[in-house]
């Protein structure tokens, strides 16, 4: 297949996991004892990049997933955001390789942006997220705030947006605040249960000031320093 070929989806079918898709794919990597051994840090924040992924390709196939293809969607994404995304595919992958699903590694020629010098914010290892679980309860506000960045793979422009007026059919939808581009992700059950421990509000977010405002993008990292 030539590298710059379209990936199409095949005609499978119409079931959520007919064996050769992506659906199929993710399914299995979800059981197999590599993905489960993961810190649950780390899955919750794996899963999500790969629900999203498989939203918008799940019924394509997977032994068809090509560099190109990868290089593309990547792309789309900052330079930061494609090294987070390569990490949960690249654990797809290997399941998907060891399984004979796959007899070529579409990642291995993918080029990623160079990162930038910059002082921002210090990125979390698994450890200090873990840290930062056990020091806040299941059912507090710096609780649920980790849970919607973790859950959702989103920026916090959009974390301190969402509210349940965006839940709809199981999935969180809205619009992006930098690009106004619509996103429909699912609601994954970790993120579900984190909000069922909150009481419903007349209030447009989930996470809200003691003044009960809505938290600023800056304001929000007071909520979870």
């Amino acid at each position: 297949m030539a590298l710059n070929a379209e990936w199409t989806a095949p005609e499978l079918g119409s079931s959520r996991t007919v064996p050769g898709s992506v659906n199929a794919a993710i399914v299995s990597y979800y059981q197999s004892t590599v993905f489960r051994a993961l810190a649950g840090s780390t899955q919750q924040s794996r899963r999500a990049i790969l629900e999203r992924f498989r939203e918008e390709h799940g019924n394509k196939c997977i032994a068809l997933m090509h560099a190109q293809a990868l290089q593309n969607i990547l792309n789309s994404r900052t330079a930061i955001v494609q090294r987070n995304w390569r990490k949960a595919l690249r654990g797809l992958i290997d399941h998907c390789l060891a399984l004979g699903m796959m007899k070529v590694d579409p990642l291995a020629s993918v080029k990623l942006a160079k990162l930038q010098k910059s002082s921002g914010h210090h990125t979390w290892s698994d450890e200090e997220i873990a840290q930062y679980e056990k020091r806040h309860e299941s059912g507090t506000k710096a609780r649920l705030a980790i849970a919607l960045l973790l859950q959702t793979g989103h920026a916090r422009a959009d974390v301190v947006r969402m509210g349940r007026q965006h839940i709809k059919a199981g999935k969180l939808s809205m619009r992006r605040q930098k690009t106004n581009v619509q996103f429909d992700i699912p609601l994954l059950p970790a993120l579900e249960a984190e909000l069922d421990r909150h009481p419903m509000t007349d209030q447009l977010t989930f996470l809200t000031t003691s003044f009960d405002k809505p938290f600023t993008a800056a304001g929000f990292w007071q909520l979870v320093s």
